[in-house]
């Protein structure tokens, strides 16, 4: 009897030891191959920053200003103009803000003029619900969205005058306080006022996918 509960003892720890030996065999295993192959940490771990950040142009600036309580990231030919907020309701609401304007470049051969296209960050400090409404009279189309983890309420409106054409795209995020809005805007000129073949049509998509990426890029640091 005693003989046998040994034996049954020693079956167990030559078990034990067995599983031991085999755990810390894969574990070596396992180690060595993330060593040599470091890109597969990525399938355990989700680093968003690092993936947000992968996502930004090389080359960008960035303004970062404590007064308007934003951090933003622009292509290094735009211009921020502090000066240049578009909005006429928001010049009787308090507003502030920055406008990234597009550089001259951007307008050669097109329809597109340099002079107020661009992407603006608008804040209204006396606002209150935050909405589309606040920065536009009359929107054409609107709706709530969400993209890169921000839910915003967008609205587009659209205007002419003297061969000009004027369209906006208000991206207010929603429940920001003090109220806060990207603006798109985009000011072209009627192309059936030039000979044909004279001037292109500005590449809209390119530029919207641009002014995607500034707005992506928005921190709200107050």
């Amino acid at each position: 009897m005693f003989y046998s509960e040994g034996m049954n003892r020693r079956v167990v720890r030559g078990s034990v030891m067995q599983w031991l030996v085999i755990v810390l065999a894969i574990a070596c295993l396992l180690s060595l191959w993330v060593f040599y192959h470091p890109s597969t940490l990525s399938l355990f771990f989700d680093d968003s920053t690092l993936v947000a950040n992968a996502s930004v142009p090389e080359g960008w600036r960035e303004f970062d200003s404590t007064k308007l309580g934003i951090s933003i990231l622009y292509p290094p030919e735009y211009i921020a103009d502090s000066s240049s907020v578009r909005t006429e309701l928001g010049s009787r609401q308090g507003s502030k803000g920055v406008q990234f304007k597009i550089p001259k470049s951007y307008t050669e051969g097109n329809n597109l003029s340099h002079i107020d296209t661009g992407v603006s960050v608008e804040i209204l400090p006396r606002v209150a619900p935050c909405t589309g409404t606040s920065f536009v009279e009359e929107g054409l189309v609107s709706k709530t969205l969400k993209e890169k983890g921000t839910t915003y309420l967008m609205t587009k409106t659209a205007g002419a005058g003297a061969g000009n054409l004027y369209e906006e795209i208000v991206y207010v995020i929603s429940g920001s306080v003090p109220c806060t809005a990207v603006r798109y805007f985009f000011h072209s000129t009627n192309i059936g006022n030039y000979s044909p073949g004279t001037v292109e049509a500005f590449d809209k998509q390119a530029l919207l996918k641009e002014f995607d990426a500034i707005r992506y890029s928005l921190v709200l640091t107050r």
